[in-house]
């Protein structure tokens, strides 16, 4: 492919250079090294060429401009971390082999660690190194270059996996933040890196709506048989709810009827023969005691009004029962309440507290009620008995 090529003032020659880096690169680079390769090192020297013309650096910038791209990657042949001191070690041993000046193979080695480090370029060379290495976040293909380095990244960094989303993220920071220092380069990469970033933003919010879709489809909202069932449940709990309230109001009726009827009726007996008193306790107490866990099975739960809030994140707090929020101000629910519905998370946790609370009630209602006919049972029964025998007692 070819490139921007510089004529060398000294005895070493460009293409010499550039065949060793290659075959160096080719035979020794790791498999898993997918951006910071040869094809990076190509468009480096060639980016970094073209803005030393359009900045008019003298041949010699030009030179050492060219040598510091073409090493620049190659102590990834070594290490991967720490690379950069592999990299000034090669580029010094190969330009001394060939009586390369001491003073410009430090040169070479300053413009090598400027590229990739966090110290500020001082030199109009040093800038035009720096805005050569970032070059691809201002041309074409960006994307493509950025997948590579995320998987360079992925198999090199031990705990790296950063998902779709993190990583757009990144490369949206990146190119926001990113500013190149020559004029040249501005000139050159600034309308692509504006075009590269609009591409990254769009593909954020792709990211963001597969994301959206995917989160509602594992949700309970997204399940139309998981609905079904809900729908279902919440139905069939609240007609028990109604089932058990009827059944206890019959027994107050009829508990609260027989007491009115019963008691008149044996008090009238209770000074010629005081053994009814017997059967007659005994039947008292069981209307009072059926009365009792009637209405304790028709009681409402206790309730405050209130909630905390700050657990809508931990699922332990549900906004759709109104016993949680009716003492709460509305502007506070309103808000609340958008969190929940915006959140798959938080609607399924507020689905799943409802119906659990709501079958939680019910059970205690069921309780009372049981205990409730147990006692009317129980209790009649013994008044039979004791009737009974206190009535042929009498006779």
């Amino acid at each position: 492919m070819k490139t921007t090529e510089v004529k060398f003032n000294s005895s070493i020659k460009s293409k010499k250079v550039s065949a060793f880096v290659y075959q160096l690169l080719a035979n020794q680079l790791p498999a898993d090294i997918y951006f910071h390769n040869f094809d990076h090192t190509r468009i480096m020297k060639k980016e970094a060429l073209i803005l030393a013309k359009e900045e008019k650096l003298s041949n010699e910038q030009k030179e050492l401009l060219c040598l510091a791209t073409l090493f620049q990657h190659t102590g990834y042949t070594q290490k991967y971390k720490g690379h950069l001191a592999v990299s000034q070690s090669i580029a010094s041993s190969f330009l001394e082999k060939h009586n390369y000046p001491t003073e410009k193979i430090q040169e070479v080695n300053q413009l090598i660690a400027v590229m990739q480090s966090e110290q500020m370029p001082k030199s109009l060379t040093e800038k035009i190194a720096c805005d050569a290495y970032y070059a691809y976040w201002g041309l074409k293909k960006y994307r493509l270059r950025s997948a590579r380095l995320r998987k360079e990244l992925t198999s090199k960094l031990e705990g790296y996996t950063p998902s779709d989303q993190a990583w757009n993220e990144r490369c949206e920071k990146e190119l926001q933040e990113h500013y190149y220092y020559t004029q040249a380069a501005i000139e050159r990469y600034g309308d692509r890196q504006k075009i590269n970033l609009q591409k990254t933003k769009k593909r954020k919010k792709e990211l963001e709506k597969i994301a959206k879709k995917e989160k509602y489809a594992n949700s309970l909202a997204g399940n139309k048989a998981a609905i079904t069932m809900f729908k279902t449940s919440l139905r069939n709990h609240i007609d028990l709810t109604a089932i058990a309230d009827q059944k206890s109001n019959i027994m107050l009726s009829v508990s609260a009827l027989l007491l009115t009827i019963g008691v008149p009726l044996f008090a009238t007996h209770l000074t010629a023969h005081y053994l009814m008193l017997i059967p007659t306790t005994v039947f008292t107490l069981t209307c009072l005691g059926t009365m009792f866990f009637a209405t304790l099975s028709t009681r409402p739960i206790k309730m405050d009004g209130k909630t905390n809030l700050e657990q809508l994140n931990t699922g332990e707090t549900n906004l759709f029962f109104f016993g949680n929020f009716y003492n709460i101000k509305v502007n506070h629910y309103r808000d609340a309440m958008k969190k929940v519905i915006a959140n798959a998370s938080y609607l399924d946790d507020s689905m799943i507290n409802d119906l659990y609370y709501l079958g939680n009630s019910l059970g205690a209602k069921f309780n009372y009620l049981r205990k409730c006919y147990n006692t009317f049972i129980i209790g009649t029964v013994i008044f039979i008995i004791t009737f009974a025998i206190c009535y042929f007692a009498i006779q």
